[in-house]
């Protein structure tokens, strides 16, 4: 297993295939779109940007690297 000191590195130099981002809201952008970048798949908590445009960017990325974009629905149930 390997340990990195911060996304940046893990991102860039590990050999996952797979991203899920659920750090907080303001950085999600930054770590999806160097993600896919790499070419790694992302999954992405939502919301997906702090801005619509950046969304939208992150979207057309997918769409251009023949990416699939899907969004996952929370389901909770309230059971005692």
């Amino acid at each position: 297993m390997s340990i990195f000191d911060n996304a940046d590195d893990l991102i860039q130099n590990s050999e996952a295939n797979l991203v899920i981002i659920t750090s907080p809201n303001n950085v999600h952008y930054s770590l999806a779109k160097q993600s896919l970048e790499k070419g790694l798949h992302v999954i992405i908590e939502k919301l997906m940007a702090m801005k619509s445009s950046k969304v939208k960017e992150l979207a057309q990325r997918v769409q251009t690297d023949v990416f699939e974009l899907k969004e996952l629905k929370a389901v909770t149930t309230n059971t005692v």
